[in-house]
């Protein structure tokens, strides 16, 4: 009588005592994080390409700042990916107890484990990098914010080099190692020690570059709205450094654990977070760029939209009230409706005829402004 015994198939991990049957069973439903993460990773797309349309044809010049969005952008788009498929086809989200081994060193967990960890801090790197650069662009004339984009700037890219070296030192297997294999060993593990001091200069990182951009538009000589406008542009830097704490936050909860599986599920979501949120803060400058050096025609689709909308309105209550009059007699019902007209068109094109004297003169006051912040900021600039 033979037997045989497939290693693989007992579960990878033990449950610790004490856990109630709900704890014991439960497990993340990642679907909602995945589709959070493809929203934004849509708005990070829209945003890249616009700003790489402005940089073509407002600006006309393409710089370092955007081959480093863009490798941001991929190593992004592709964290993306191994989050989902990790959930979708491996066992990320579930307790170790109710995954087997097989699932733990199964291609789905380990090889995503793998990209995301090598390209990580590449990606991370990246992307800050293409902000500093895009600071020293726009605030050059500023002699401490050229001070901090070469020191910060420098000791970013060193940082995030050697780590992305480090990384791929540990998680890559030897020869005659399989993925699997290396992935269980104690080598690939020493990378859980280094993801907490690594996001901790991230965070610092981050909130230099969050902080900047605000003091540099206090020193620039600009009219008050604009200053303000821009300044909220900034601000929404403030997400990155959100994401950076909460991903430190569920590291140090990861962190000698033994449900890994389990916990990585979050980390992994605020980690592919912060990367595309990098992607939006870094392209919305020239968002705004683009959308004021547009803005007489998306003002004009504005005016043709709301007419359209209002006339339309407009004509079907009219017809309804015809509609409804059906009681009297023909004359009187023509007679009726003529009246009704005339008192429900008047107003409407009184309101068009006025709304659009209002909107054309906030528009004449809005070129101005930003007019004059051009001409400002050029002459602060030279």
């Amino acid at each position: 009588m033979s037997s045989s015994y497939n290693p693989y198939a007992k579960a990878a991990g033990k449950a610790p005592p004490g856990l109630t049957q709900q704890e014991l069973t439960s497990s993340y439903n990642g679907l909602p994080m995945l589709i959070i993460l493809v929203l934004i990773a849509s708005v990070a797309v829209l945003f890249y390409t616009i700003r790489i349309y402005t940089k073509i044809r407002v600006v006309r010049r393409l710089g370092w700042d955007d081959l480093l969005c863009t490798i941001g952008l991929v190593g992004a788009l592709l964290d993306l990916v191994c989050f989902g498929i990790a959930y979708l086809d491996g066992p990320l989200g579930r307790h170790m107890w109710n995954i087997t081994l097989g699932d733990f060193l199964g291609n789905a967990f380990t090889y995503t484990g793998y990209i995301e960890n090598v390209t990580s801090s590449m990606t991370l790197g990246a992307i800050k990098l293409a902000i500093f650069l895009f600071y020293f662009e726009i605030f050059w004339p500023l002699k401490w914010c050229r001070w901090v984009v070469y020191i910060g700037g420098s000791l970013t890219g060193a940082f995030y080099l050697s780590m992305t070296i480090v990384q791929y030192y540990f998680m890559t297997p030897r020869r005659g190692e399989t993925m699997a294999k290396h992935f269980g060993g104690k080598l690939a593990a020493r990378t859980t020690i280094l993801s907490i001091p690594t996001s901790s200069v991230g965070l610092v990182i981050d909130i230099v570059l969050f902080i900047v951009p605000l003091a540099a538009i206090f020193q620039l000589q600009m009219p008050g709205k604009k200053k303000i406008r821009l300044f909220i542009t900034f601000a929404i830097g403030g997400m990155a450094v959100l994401g950076s704490i909460l991903t430190i936050a569920f590291k140090a909860k990861t962190y000698g654990n033994p449900d890994l599986t389990y916990h990585l599920m979050l980390v992994n979501f605020f980690s592919c977070t912060e990367m595309l949120f990098g992607i939006c803060i870094a392209s919305l400058p020239l968002v705004t760029r683009a959308t004021s050096h547009h803005h007489s025609q998306l003002s004009s689709l504005k005016h043709r939209f709301l007419d359209t909308f209002i006339v339309h309105s407009t004509t079907d209550h009219s017809f309804s009230y015809r509609k409804s009059s059906t009681g009297h007699d023909e004359e009187s019902h023509r007679s009726e409706s003529d009246k009704s007209n005339k008192f429900q068109q008047r107003p409407v094109e009184l309101r068009i005829h006025r709304l659009d004297q209002v909107q054309t003169s906030s528009e004449e006051r809005l070129w101005y402004n930003e007019r004059l912040g051009t001409e400002t900021v050029s002459g602060t600039a030279h």
